[in-house]
């Protein structure tokens, strides 16, 4: 992975976790301006993003297979780290809005 791929993916995490609030000590949550996304489609985009990270896992995996590669099975286990880390937001969305949810008023 060059040094680019690095920075862009690290500048892709840190805006994924400023959108859904974590940030530093002391500093409330980022409000953007216009229309808000429905909690449904965050949390459908929560699903698919794991399903593509786990696959992606697998292709490195397969990919390494073949060329008996180290940076390939390196990248399939952060990419299904990082597919496990969506799998339980994912959760965590999913039971949060069902406790919280209208149907519960």
């Amino acid at each position: 992975m060059t040094l680019l791929t690095k920075i862009l993916l690290l500048t892709v995490i840190a805006a994924l976790l400023a959108l859904l609030g974590v940030g530093g000590r002391g500093r409330g949550r980022i409000s953007f301006p216009g229309p808000r996304i429905p909690e449904s489609l965050i949390t459908m985009f929560w699903l698919a993003a794991s399903i593509v990270a786990y696959g992606a896992a697998l292709w490195s995996i397969v990919r390494g297979m073949r060329s008996a590669s180290r940076d390939d099975v390196r990248t399939a286990f952060a990419l299904g780290f990082i597919g496990a880390l969506m799998t339980g937001t994912w959760l965590h969305r999913r039971r949060t809005r069902r406790v919280n949810g209208p149907s519960d008023r």
